[in-house]
């Protein structure tokens, strides 16, 4: 079973769905568990004017975007440096 309920904390969540369900903790009736979840706040006002915000936004989305580039390269290298290096004595290693 779901429901919405609106109360103001988790604890009179829990005596609401008591009282409604009016089992005893040991009767058969008795919920077995009980999840309570709170909803997320919103998301708190930024002191940042929107371009601003914004600005950031692409800059960090370009941050994270050289970041992959470079992991590629660098990958792509190494394979490059593996493939060219001898092969090592009692290496299970097959080219």
């Amino acid at each position: 079973m779901v429901r919405d309920i609106e109360c103001e904390s988790v604890e009179e969540a829990v005596e609401l769905i008591k009282d409604q369900l009016g089992a005893e903790q040991s009767s058969p009736d008795s919920p077995l568990r009980l999840l309570v979840w709170l909803p997320e706040p919103p998301p708190a006002s930024s002191v940042l004017p929107p371009y601003l915000r914004q600005k950031l936004t692409d800059f960090y989305a370009g941050v994270a975007r050289q970041i992959a580039e470079d992991e590629e390269a660098f990958r792509e290298r190494m394979e490059v440096m593996a493939a060219s290096a001898p092969s090592l004595p009692g290496s299970n290693v097959a080219r």
